[in-house]
């Protein structure tokens, strides 16, 4: 648990220049792993609305 959003923020950022940008390694250490996770993060279309 995070203090703030920007805490959190803050160290996935942190995170992902730690490993090079590798955001996989955040999901497994297993690179195949990551390799999958990666493809399903780009082939994910963001759904954003503004209604409620």
């Amino acid at each position: 648990m995070f203090p703030s959003v920007e805490a959190g923020m803050s160290y996935i950022a942190e995170f992902i220049l730690r490993y090079d940008g590798n955001v996989g390694r955040w999901h497994s250490k297993d690179f195949t792993i990551q390799k999958n996770y990666i493809k399903d993060i780009n082939t994910t279309i963001p759904k954003i609305s503004n209604k409620f």
